[in-house]
């Protein structure tokens, strides 16, 4: 990766800045003032280095559908129409009573914070906070459990075999059971 400015042509007093990024050259006109073209060039690179400027992705290939795309189908940039997982693998694979609990997981909990991120930015971190915002907003480790077991199924063959992300980010992430959590009902004992 290189940043560099220049003036072109020589002696016109018109800077631009030049990136070199994996094997790739852009260029930008910045103006006339060298002192800008050398701020904006230190910018573009910090940019870079933090992967803030989405080059890489260019060099990555095929098009990363956002969690909810994932999940439902989405049109690709080629204007080809993708299913999704619900339909590929959730419809098919799992009993009527786990998909419609996954149903009401993805409504209720998961999509309105990982529906618009695309899948390759989806980060154990992220899994794991989604996890501590269920818990403070009252809901019991099982449900919790639930969460990320959903989470974990349509991440899981995200990676595998869609090869859509390099490891599921779900997978590692422990549930506690808070132990001022009461269970959900008594055991009931029977003498006889």
């Amino acid at each position: 990766m290189a940043v560099k400015i220049r003036e072109r042509p020589k002696g016109s007093g018109t800077w631009w800045v030049f990136i070199d990024h994996n094997g790739k050259r852009k260029a930008k006109k910045i103006g006339r003032d060298k002192k800008v073209a050398l701020d904006a060039a230190r910018k573009i690179a910090a940019k870079l280095t933090l992967g803030e400027f989405g080059l890489d992705r260019e060099k990555e290939g095929p098009y990363i559908p956002t969690f909810k795309q994932y999940v439902y189908g989405w049109i690709g940039p080629d204007g080809k129409g993708c299913v999704g997982w619900l339909e590929k693998y959730g419809k098919l694979a799992l009993k009527s009573s786990t998909r419609t609990n996954y149903e009401n997981i993805l409504k209720t909990h998961i999509l309105s914070e990982l529906g618009d991120i695309p899948l390759d930015r989806i980060s154990p971190r992220l899994v794991g906070d989604l996890m501590v915002k269920g818990f403070n907003r009252g809901l019991r480790s099982k449900t919790v459990k639930n969460i990320k077991n959903c989470l974990g199924s349509i991440l899981g063959y995200a990676y595998q075999p869609d090869g859509y992300i390099y490891s599921n980010p779900a997978t590692g992430i422990k549930i506690p059971r808070p132990e001022a959590e009461t269970p959900a009902r008594e055991p009931s004992v029977l003498f006889g």
